[in-house]
């Protein structure tokens, strides 16, 4: 949890220094990020599969670099979900639906766009 707000800290200093629209929209973004990784690992709402999986439904070939960025975040995301799986599994207390929705997305990303999970 102290990542999450030490993250957030980061992202609000780097904004102070520059203030522009593009760290505001990034800032903006990265506590979005932040809030859904903190929300899901403690359980107060659940994984949007419907917005992601729209996301990644959409031609990817010609990113620039604010969705490179949010492609990355995505990515982060993911490793974040997996610890979260996996220490839910550890304690024995993953619900199937949970973990069906979770496999979905990530056979998706691995088939559509080679993010392996695992080897992360």
């Amino acid at each position: 949890m102290n990542k999450i707000f030490t993250f957030l800290l980061l992202l609000l200093l780097l904004c102070g220094c520059n203030s522009n629209g593009i760290n505001d929209k990034l800032f903006k973004e990265g506590e979005k990020y932040a809030n859904q990784i903190y929300q899901i690992k403690y359980g107060i709402i659940d994984l949007d599969n419907k917005g992601l999986e729209k996301y990644l439904n959409q031609d990817k070939t010609n990113l620039n670099n604010k969705e490179k960025q949010y492609v990355k975040l995505i990515g982060d995301f993911f490793i974040q979900w997996t610890i979260y799986i996996a220490d839910k599994q550890a304690d024995g207390k993953l619900d199937k639906e949970t973990e069906d929705k979770f496999m979905k997305i990530a056979n998706k990303l691995k088939n559509e766009y080679g993010v392996n999970l695992k080897e992360r």
